[in-house]
């Protein structure tokens, strides 16, 4: 059989341009339209086989069509009709999003008789003519003159999000009586703060000087009265004000938000068996797409906004922590080939979002796994960068790309969460996950036990354990006596009901010393390491729990 791909680029260079939330989402939907306008035009000369036919826009803003592309053609295509079937994607990707230098986007295109495994040797293929053709650019595309004009976001956001809009909608009323709607893209600051939104909207948008109003229909709207509008609040200025407003609730973590890139495990590998025992790739490319329809409305519930779903690779954007999430309804019965269900527990930070996404992985592609790779697992691993409003966007994003492709996806097993966590001081944590670990388990668990403990009181702990860490070292495979410890060494009245907290400490410390004789190789700074490892975790746990500090 003839079949054909396609890779397009420059995807990652182009992001990096990006400043604000609202110019790294329209880079990459932009990718996403193109592969768009690219499977219309060559499905009039065969079938797709990846993506999924049943992709479709919008998706809450996703940009849901991956960077590569594979057919199954009706014949050969001769080479004028390759080159005339790209010029007329172009054309229609242009007239799509009103970008004037086509030449920018590279599209690369591979045409082979092959008799089996055709995904994985096009694939190879693909890489190879990547790299061959990897050149710099000679008609750059200027993207900040295209991000300086409104007109260009509304159209873009009418493609990405349509008329269900998780977008605020902003009436804009200018002095001389005119007034228009708008679509916003909420700012760094905006996404880090959700939490505080979702409690009460109304006291939220009056804080940043936009009316709130809900009408007889339900809809809500939001009026701003300027003179001249500007898409921009200033973010020093949001801050600033919800602080002033949220006094008794506006808390550090606050000032920080996420963005998490996530790849699938052993997908590849999947492929390879299914194709070798003749399998229906079909099947599996509408699995994805199931799973990318779920994983958007999961996202959508935590307050998360997807930039790029493109079946097991997600990009997007989060808060730290979301209350309101935790009473969401999610089903976590029945995980498959998994030990993990006990992790089936409610949670309001970023980590029950992950924990979310991955089961939902893994069960839509469970069947197929069961069918072709039953001694084998597949899960998400993903990157996780955390920083402060102020810190460069595109310094987070690049951070997360590296904790998933040059930590997570190096871990023994994969299925791993890789966390870097940069304060607006300076001071660094870094550290990661096996999903499928008691570790991580404790550490869920730890994140809930302490939601009501004081900063105070868990600098307290975390200088204990520091203070008498040659006593831990050799307690520390040893619940009970780490329980009796932290009993002994807390034994005030008010610290009676903090049991369970003390409790899931244990754990933690014995399932890190497990997890070092397990897993990282002897060292004389071992015992250094183990405790900075705890304490690295511990300091997380209290960045969730402190009230806001003038770092």
């Amino acid at each position: 059989m003839t079949y054909l791909a396609l890779t397009i680029g420059p995807i990652y260079k182009t992001m990096l341009q990006s400043r604000k939330t609202r110019e790294l989402w329209s880079a990459s939907f932009s990718f996403s339209l193109l592969m768009k306008c690219l499977i219309e035009e060559f499905s009039k000369h065969g079938e797709l086989l990846s993506p999924s036919p049943n992709v479709q826009l919008p998706m809450h803003g996703a940009g849901v069509y991956p960077d590569r592309c594979f057919f199954i053609l009706n014949e050969t295509l001769d080479e004028t009709t390759i080159n005339n079937s790209r010029r007329s994607a172009l054309k229609a990707f242009g007239t799509l999003t009103g970008f004037n230098e086509l030449d920018y986007f590279q599209i690369y295109v591979v045409q082979k008789t092959i008799t089996s495994n055709p995904i994985q040797e096009l694939n190879i293929t693909l890489d190879a003519v990547e790299l061959t053709n990897r050149v710099s650019n000679s008609n750059p595309l200027k993207l900040n003159d295209y991000w300086k004009d409104s007109n260009f976001f509304k159209n873009f956001y009418d493609l990405g999000f349509g008329d269900k809009s998780i977008l605020p909608l902003i009436k804009v009323i200018q002095k001389n009586g005119y007034s228009n709607y708008f679509k916003r893209f909420k700012s760094v600051p905006e996404i880090s703060t959700t939490e505080l939104e979702w409690e009460e909207p109304e006291k939220y948008w009056n804080a940043l000087g936009i009316q709130y109003i809900r009408t007889d229909t339900g809809k809500i709207n939001f009026e701003q009265i300027v003179d001249t509008y500007n898409d921009d609040v200033e973010e020093d200025n949001i801050i600033t004000a919800l602080k002033e407003t949220f006094k008794d609730d506006f808390s550090n973590r606050h000032k920080y938000f996420s963005i998490v890139q996530a790849d699938g495990d052993n997908v590849g590998s999947l492929i390879k068996e299914i194709e070798h025992k003749n399998g229906n790739i079909l099947e599996f490319s509408n699995a994805l797409n199931d799973f990318v329809k779920e994983a958007a409305g999961e996202l959508i519930s935590y307050g998360a906004f997807p930039i790029y779903m493109g079946g097991d690779d997600l990009l997007f954007f989060a808060p730290v922590t979301n209350s309101r999430y935790e009473n969401g309804t999610f089903g976590f019965q029945g995980l498959p080939n998994s030990s993990i269900e006990e992790l089936a527990m409610r949670g309001s930070s970023i980590f029950f979002l992950l924990t979310r996404l991955n089961y939902l992985f893994k069960s839509k592609l469970a069947p197929i796994v069961n069918q072709y790779m039953p001694d084998k697992s597949v899960s998400l691993s993903f990157g996780l960068s955390i920083g402060y409003y102020k810190k460069p966007m595109n310094e987070i994003h690049g951070e997360s790309y590296e904790l998933l492709f040059h930590n997570a996806k190096n871990q023994s097993g994969k299925n791993h969460i890789a966390l870097r966590l940069e304060k607006h001081s300076g001071q660094t944590f870094e550290f990661g996950f096996n999903q499928g670990s008691k570790l991580y388990y404790h550490f869920l668990k730890l994140t809930t036990e302490s939601r009501d403990k004081k900063e105070n009181f868990l600098n307290s702990v975390m200088f204990k354990i520091n203070n008498q860490k040659k006593l831990i070292t050799e307690i520390g495979h040893d619940v009970k006596k780490l329980t009796h410890f932290f009993e002994e060494n807390f034994n005030e009245s008010r610290h009676h009901n903090f049991k369970d907290f003390f409790k899931e400490v244990a754990y933690i410390i014995v399932e890190t010393f497990n997890w070092f004789d397990n897993e990282k190789p002897q060292t004389n700074d071992e015992e250094d390491k183990r405790i900075n490892r705890i304490y690295s975790t511990l300091r997380f746990i209290q960045f969730l729990n402190a009230k806001d500090s003038h770092e």
